[in-house]
């Protein structure tokens, strides 16, 4: 058992933190510059980006590329000095035309650095470079959730998705090292094991929540050799199984009498299928086997997504950096009809958004396969490659556009002709389209989740603490009831701190959650019901509409 964080705080992890060195001078390759200073932190005030084929290099997180800033398209004197990147002066990269001793951009220098490892399965942890491969076969939570991390900085990830942050990185820390690899050319991510509010939130839910279900319950991450289900999970498999067994009555009655109501029926029976069904599996929530998980997170294909694009637009993505006009998908994905940002540009359209926005959102699924088959195709979304994903991830997510269109379409178009069956289509889509954008949207789009513009914390919070990030970005509405109808969606704070436990938990964590902001003189936002906080959707839409554009966005929006 673990001691109770009333009386005893736990002790803060040890995490080793290897520093790279690089070259700060004109003599690239021939004296080795001074090591790199500590680590600013996870979010700054003043963020500088450039684009590269591996996301965005962030100047602040390598001194060195920041220095070189001034030096680009400049040239050294001496024909000798090496191009940077390279060992020798002949530079045999894309720019290979180029004189020996070409200084080129930071994002080059990155591109170039990680351009040897584009055949190795790494990922960072707080600095150190890790052999992921060996780690997909033993993963506790399947290797389809694992590879998430492939190519890019998997700290956010790693400490946002488990309780026990000790086990993970411990787990971590066992796979090969990669000591020669340019850890410096990754863009980090935040770090939510040194947010002290979270750290407190997550001992008081460990004492508190998960302790009286059992010691299992406390070790927060499903595996082999574990139950099917976390004990107190039983309300979110009720409310999954009453949503499965809806989608199934709706399609049956809609393949029947073919027609607008019933496609209005089955689009909110695959809404309630998204977030009751798919959103958990997906994170990895529904039970402590994976393979229930990715069988309840293909769900998401089977009412119109595509599971393994979704992963990375919502756990990579959203959760990560939520609310960052530049990092976070949801914020850009629907611009420029619609603005959820005063940081993108403005059009003349988006003084009326507020009054059209619901004939957008009717379009979400639409959207959805447009945008999935680019990914698709792709292999990458706007920023964020898919690089991870598995093969039989990808032919899955094709066969599941197949299977899709032909419950929607085809068979009802047997059974009840063209005409009723695309009818009940659009409906269908429609409605399902609707349903989650209003349900996905209210809790990050009011005024009280957009405080601060630049960095989303709220006056007197610190923009470095990535729990108060999560506090600061969302809002919640209803209670227990709305919590079984949405899968957990209407208490998103709770569900951005703890995204791998069950749903039915949210409200006792959401109590813990109020506490601790009180004490800390924080806003907690929550409305009573869904229809109150639609109301602040709708004056916030209006709002950010005609507002200035302040201050530009660093990335132009996809």
């Amino acid at each position: 058992m673990w001691p109770c964080p009333r009386t005893q705080r736990p002790s803060p992890l040890p995490v080793p933190v290897a520093r790279a060195r690089c070259a700060a001078s004109g003599n690239h390759g021939e004296a080795p510059g001074p090591a790199l200073s500590a680590d600013p932190g996870p979010f700054t005030a003043s963020r500088k980006t450039v684009t590269t084929p591996f996301e965005s290099l962030d100047l602040r997180r390598c001194p060195w590329a920041a220095a070189q800033q001034q030096h680009v398209s400049t040239r050294v004197d001496t024909g000798a000095a090496p191009c940077p990147g390279h060992a020798s002066t002949a530079c045999t990269s894309r720019h290979g035309k180029e004189p020996p001793g070409t200084l080129h951009s930071p994002a080059t220098l990155a591109a170039d650095a990680l351009r040897r490892w584009q055949g190795r399965q790494w990922t960072v942890y707080r600095g150190q470079a890790y052999d992921l491969a060996p780690w997909f076969g033993r993963h506790p939570g399947g290797g389809w959730l694992a590879r998430l991390a492939v190519h890019r900085d998997c700290t956010a990830l790693l400490e946002s998705n488990h309780v026990r942050v000790d086990r993970a990185a411990a787990a971590l820390g066992s796979l090969p090292r990669l000591p020669d690899f340019p850890a410096w050319a990754v863009p980090v991510t935040p770090r939510p094991l040194d947010s002290p509010f979270l750290s407190a939130v997550r001992a008081r839910v460990r004492c508190e929540v998960l302790q009286p279900l059992g010691a299992e319950a406390a070790g927060g991450g499903p595996g082999p050799g574990r139950s099917l289900f976390l004990p107190g999970a039983e309300e979110s498999l009720v409310a999954a199984g009453a949503a499965l067994l809806a989608a199934a009555g709706a399609y049956a009655w809609h393949c029947r009498a073919c027609s607008l109501a019933s496609g209005c029926l089955l689009g909110m029976a695959g809404a309630w299928v998204g977030t009751a069904v798919q959103h958990g599996g997906n994170h990895g929530s529904m039970s402590q086997r994976p393979g229930i998980n990715l069988a309840a997170g293909a769900a998401a294909d089977l009412i119109g997504g595509a599971s393994v694009a979704w992963r990375y637009h919502h756990q990579v993505s959203h959760h990560v950096h939520c609310n960052d006009a530049e990092l976070d998908e949801d914020v850009v994905s629907a611009y420029p009809l619609l603005r959820f940002d005063a940081r993108l540009p403005r059009r003349w359209f988006h003084a009326y958004q507020h009054i059209y926005m619901w004939g957008v959102f009717a379009l979400l699924q639409l959207a959805f396969q447009t945008g999935d088959v680019a990914t698709l195709l792709a292999r990458r979304m706007p920023g964020r490659p898919l690089a991870g994903a598995a093969a039989w991830e990808l032919a899955g997510a094709w066969a599941g556009k197949a299977l899709y269109w032909a419950l929607l379409l085809a068979i009802p178009a047997r059974l009840q002709g063209w005409g009723a069956a695309a009818a009940g289509a659009a409906a269908c889509m429609a409605v399902q389209g609707l349903t989650l954008a209003v349900l996905l949207g209210v809790s990050h789009n009011v005024a009280a989740t957009k405080r601060d513009s630049t960095q989303g914390a709220g006056a007197g919070e610190d923009a470095s603490d990535w729990g108060l990030r999560q506090l600061a970005t969302s809002a919640d509405w209803g209670g227990r009831r709305a919590c079984l109808l949405t899968g957990g969606l209407n208490l998103q704070v709770a569900h951005h701190l703890f995204p791998t436990l069950p749903s039915a938990l949210y409200p006792a964590i959401t109590a813990i959650v109020r506490e601790e902001a009180a004490a800390r003189g924080l806003p907690y936002v929550h409305w009573t019901s869904l229809p109150a906080i639609m109301a602040h959707l709708v004056a916030f839409m209006r709002e950010v509409g005609v507002a200035e554009q302040t201050p530009a966005p660093k990335r132009a929006p996809a």
